[in-house]
């Protein structure tokens, strides 16, 4: 009867923290989702030629809790930056791309893994290969950055 009571005990104390596991496994997944969605539109925004989105700033309603069930009024902020570099100079249509991520939570900051994308920008249509006029992009500026 007392292993019953101890296991039962047990279980009570490793159940909060438990939920708040899956609380922040939670809220690392809606942030990583968040960052790839940016990565998206880095990666369009660098096949049209056009420049990176500007560094932003995503605020993620926690929602309701797992332990105690009641709503949360507090929010995560998750802050997205690009950075795209060209690998090789000689190719102007070549980008090596990078969105870093963290985490803003009541708790701290957590660094997310960063999301890495290899990108070709596309040429114009209506261009054939081989023919003269064909031109490659350039990048849009001379550090190589997007």
């Amino acid at each position: 009867m007392s292993l019953v009571v101890l296991a039962l005990i047990g279980l009570f104390g490793v159940m909060p923290y438990t939920y708040k596991t899956l609380e922040n496994d939670s809220l690392r997944a809606e942030a990583a989702s968040v960052a790839a969605r940016y990565l998206d539109d880095v990666r369009l925004a660098v096949q049209r030629g056009d420049p990176a989105p500007a560094p932003t700033r995503v605020p993620i309603d926690l929602g309701s809790s797992f332990v105690t069930g009641e709503h949360s009024s507090a929010t995560a902020i998750v802050d997205l930056h690009a950075s795209c570099i060209q690998p090789e100079p000689a190719s102007a249509s070549f980008f090596d791309c990078t969105v870093t991520a963290d985490l803003t939570t009541g708790e701290g900051r957590i660094k997310l893994t960063p999301l890495e994308s290899y990108i070709t920008r596309r040429l114009p249509w209506g261009r054939r290969a081989g023919s003269r006029s064909q031109r490659r992009w350039s990048s849009p500026s001379s550090s190589g950055s997007c």
